[in-house]
């Protein structure tokens, strides 16, 4: 008798001698401590009863032991359950797997330095006692896809990096290599005992932090490509939301890409993500428009021997003209000079101040 709990306990087992005269307890078991009661006549009917190792047996019937609640019980021999106390039963359940949505969110942001997100995801397993940390490995898997699509929507840039398979436990911390945004297709895959038991994925996207347009101008230097860089984006790397590189679309099927929306020839991969990167290019590519634009007299005068050489200042007008499309100087052989030409761009050029 438990006077802790007011009531008769089963303690163990014992075994009945020969003769029917004798109990004696098995090894292990046997009285536990000191009781007292007044216990009648026994029943006239009955059976020994099992409680397992997740209750004790009270009266007539088994109660739940609740200092055994979500503690390991034996293991039913079937890889994808969980076995534990639940209920004063061993309960053996089925563990499924989910990605923790705020470890996913909808968006990892570059930064403006420019850097890659800390993208570290968590798992969980629904089923066995929410307390329980996952012991279990985690087969992790991420792609990282962007498309970027010209004005007549046909893919004309692809870009795609796989990371992974990993096998870590409930994070992961996604291994990015390179400097790259798109939409990020995580999958984690829950194995026991060497068999895949379940499996979750989720989507988030990876977009780009603008810098400041200060940051954008001191990294130009020079006057014109700040001008430049006015007119052709407003000193932006991404679309403000969420963020998607800036492109420019051209009637010609053809796509500028980020602060100086390079264009011819095409953008490398990582100027779509690196602004700096990006700026530098422009740097170079005005360069040579500036090159270009000391043989344009020399071009005209093929047919015009007349035509003079282009001065400094002009030399600028043109370049920043050819950083568009065509020419901005035209020769008039009549009145031996120099006209403005072009399609407005250089006065747009000239006239932008942010």
């Amino acid at each position: 008798f438990d006077h802790d709990q007011g009531s008769f306990v089963a303690t163990g087992t014992a075994t009945v001698s020969d003769d029917g005269s004798v109990l004696t307890a098995d090894a292990g078991t046997g009285v536990l401590k000191g009781g007292w009661h007044c216990g009648g006549n026994p029943n006239t009917a009955g059976a020994a009863h099992d409680c397992g190792e997740c209750a004790f047996c009270s009266g007539m019937s088994c109660k739940e032991l609740e200092t055994k609640r979500g503690d390991t019980c034996k293991d039913d021999g079937v890889a994808c359950t969980y076995d534990f106390c639940r209920g004063g039963i061993c309960a053996h359940v089925p563990g499924y797997l989910s990605l923790l949505q705020g470890s996913l969110p909808t968006i990892f942001r570059i930064s403006a330095t420019p850097s890659m997100p800390l993208a570290e995801i968590t798992a969980k397993v629904v089923g066995p006692p929410p307390d329980r940390p996952i012991s279990d490995l985690v087969i992790w898997q991420a792609d990282l896809v962007y498309e970027a699509k010209n004005i007549k929507g046909v893919i004309v840039r692809r870009m795609s990096e796989r990371f992974g398979p990993e096998t870590a436990f409930d994070k992961w911390r996604v291994p990015f290599q390179n400097l790259r945004g798109g939409e990020l297709r995580v999958k984690a895959r829950l194995t026991r005992g060497g068999q895949e038991c379940s499996s979750d994925q989720g989507i988030a996207l990876v977009w780009g932090e603008n810098p400041t347009r200060g940051e954008v101008k001191q990294a130009l230097g020079d006057p014109n490509l700040v001008q430049i860089a006015c007119v052709e984006s407003d000193f932006r790397q991404f679309e403000p939301s969420p963020g998607a590189p800036k492109l420019g679309l051209d009637v010609g099927g053809t796509i500028g890409v980020g602060i100086m929306q390079l264009t011819n020839p095409a953008p490398l991969d990582d100027e779509f993500w690196n602004w700096r990167l990006n700026v530098q290019s422009g740097a170079r590519r005005f360069q040579e428009k500036l090159a270009n634009a000391r043989n344009w007299a020399p071009f005209v005068r093929r047919t015009f021997p007349d035509a003079t050489d282009l001065d400094d200042g002009q030399l600028i007008l043109e370049a920043i003209q050819e950083y568009n499309t065509g020419n901005y100087w035209q020769w008039d052989n009549v009145a031996k000079t120099w006209r403005p030409a072009g399609n407005g761009y250089v006065a747009r050029v000239l006239a932008c101040v942010r």
